[in-house]
């Protein structure tokens, strides 16, 4: 939900639109879209999931090609790199490579414009008004490379953590939190007000970030800590990142409930067009038909075969 709901480069390009295209023209093109993009997430099941269990089985084989210490997390990372290199011909070995670089490269491309957009948007432009648009590009350059250095910086702190996989995970579960209960309250319900999300946000944002502090010192849990100060929070640093994420939103929206009942309600304008509840929803059911049902359900019946043959 938070990702593909609520991130910025998501949903810059789902809601994309053209000069003169109405917004129930868009709201289709955009659900429509969405609908095919969940067929096509389904691929990482062939490309990630199974690639990875054929690597586990191979790695028992030491006429196989596939060495890998299947103790170690961080060996285990390797895996797909390796497959690649030892199974598949020249030809397609290429293709392959090809391909991930370009998603990859893609997907930095749009992390990048995106935070780029961000700083300059909602950070720099209020505090610096009646620039030239060209100044304004200048900083939105300074802004992405300030974020792929500050990403190479943080290279060598995971690679201490726990592997890939883990690792972001674990992050994710530290930010999803505040998303969803910020969002999902502030779309189905009336009461929340703009401080009670605002509480939201920063709660969950600071919370997440002593999570991942404590993640860095103790390696995602692993790590033996002695003293009375870890054995007294071990609760907060070596709970699993599943239910720590289903704690941290439960207390997000009581805390946001809470602050509601002690802050200004908002006024029926400014929740108009963003409630669920509002006059809005009739631009919403125009925008879809039984075909983006049934799409739909097509979607979220090949997830429950997965699950079942996979489980």
């Amino acid at each position: 939900f938070w990702y593909w709901c609520t991130d910025q480069h998501i949903v810059q390009r789902v809601l994309g639109q053209q000069k003169g295209e109405s917004d129930d023209v868009v709201m289709k093109r955009a659900r429509r879209g969405s609908i095919a993009a969940g067929y096509f997430k389904i691929l990482p099941v062939f490309m990630f999931l199974i690639p990875g269990m054929v690597a586990v089985a191979l790695a028992q084989n030491p006429d196989s090609g596939i060495v890998m210490d299947l103790a170690n997390q961080h060996d285990t990372d390797g895996a797909f790199a390796m497959m690649v290199k030892n199974i598949l011909p020249a030809g397609v070995k290429g293709l392959v490579t090809i391909g991930f670089i370009c998603a990859l490269v893609t997907s930095l491309a749009a992390f990048f414009n995106s935070c780029a957009t961000l700083f300059t948007e909602d950070f720099y432009k209020p505090m610096r008004q009646g620039k030239s648009e060209a100044h304004y590009v200048f900083v939105g350059r300074v802004a992405t490379v300030v974020v792929v250095l500050l990403g190479l910086a943080w290279l060598p702190i995971m690679m201490n953590m726990d592997n890939l996989y883990s690792y972001l995970q674990d992050i994710q579960s530290l930010l999803a939190p505040a998303m969803v209960a910020v969002f999902t309250l502030g779309i189905f319900s009336k009461k929340i007000t703009p401080k009670a999300g605002e509480w939201g946000l920063i709660g969950g944002f600071l919370i997440g970030m002593l999570r991942l502090v404590t993640n860095v010192i103790t390696k995602s849990g692993n790590a033996v800590m002695e003293g009375s100060f870890w054995e007294a929070t071990s609760w907060f640093w070596q709970t699993n990142w599943l239910i720590f994420e289903i704690w941290l939103l439960v207390f997000l929206i009581v805390l946001m409930v809470v602050v509601s009942c002690f802050t200004p309600k908002p006024s029926a304008q400014q929740i108009e067009a963003i409630t669920f509840t509002g006059s809005y929803k009739k631009l919403i059911r125009k925008s879809w038909n039984k075909w983006d049902v049934i799409a739909s359900l097509g979607v979220v019946l090949l997830c429950a075969l997965f699950y079942a043959y996979f489980w």
